[in-house]
């Protein structure tokens, strides 16, 4: 379970320095400008629609194989 905890941090991680890189002092030498306010919560549901379909696909794999492993031995 610690495993699982520290993929979750290193997700969290990422996605809080990508949100927060427009914000720092090189920035503008990179190009990069900040999204308007109004952009966040959209981008915040996609990362959260997005990790939830990986968790249900992951789930519904794991099982099927699991399966197929138990009725092929």
């Amino acid at each position: 379970m610690a495993t699982l905890s520290r993929i979750w941090s290193a997700t969290a991680a990422v996605v809080v320095v990508t949100a927060f890189t427009p914000y720092l002092p090189f920035a503008r030498l990179l190009g990069f400008e900040a999204l308007p306010t109004p952009f966040y919560p959209i981008i915040a549901l996609i990362i959260v629609s997005y990790i939830a379909a990986a968790e249900i696909t992951k789930r519904f794999f794991y099982r099927s194989a699991r399966l197929a492993a138990t009725t092929v031995a």
